[in-house]
């Protein structure tokens, strides 16, 4: 006995709207069955600025309509502490750890996405190594070298050294 793969003229979904592709701000949407139904809720909250002190992880970003709670603050891989002070202008915390290296934008999430980052410029973070020991090593490997400096991930599997 033999089966032939049924064409797709023959199969029946009890969709009440045909199929669509969505894509929502430049990114795609994912519909998970063929009852796709969506509802676009407008951003009306924006950043418009933000600023970072290196020395004292002072994170400050500017913006209009934020909200002052229900969010995460997002910034080179690093969060805010709980201490900040959250207004619908602005946010001013410090950062639980330093940021990663490379040029990031403050993170806002909300329940209902992120929230758009609508002027201003990335805040670019070194990565800058300070120093390392020891100053030599064994030839025939198995020597531990520490490396001294600022901007390293705090995730490890993000770091990779190669010699």
């Amino acid at each position: 006995m033999f089966f032939e793969p049924v064409g797709l003229e023959f199969l029946y979904t009890d969709a009440q709207a045909p199929p669509v592709l969505v894509e929502v701000d430049g990114l795609p949407a994912l519909c998970v069955n063929a009852n796709c139904e969506y509802s676009y809720v407008a951003a009306t909250a924006a950043v418009t600025a933000q600023t970072y002190d290196v020395n004292s992880m002072l994170l400050t970003v500017d913006g209009t309509s934020l909200p002052t709670s229900d969010f995460t603050l997002h910034f080179g891989g690093a969060t805010c502490d709980t201490g900040g002070t959250f207004s619908a202008t602005q946010y001013s915390c410090t950062l639980t750890h330093a940021p990663r290296a490379g040029s990031h934008k403050a993170e806002i999430r909300v329940a209902n996405g992120l929230i758009p980052f609508t002027s201003g410029s990335d805040i670019k973070i070194d990565l800058v190594i300070s120093g390392s020991s020891p100053s030599a090593a064994n030839a025939l490997g198995g020597d531990i070298i520490t490396i001294d400096g600022t901007g390293f991930p705090l995730e490890k599997e993000l770091i990779e050294v190669k010699l």
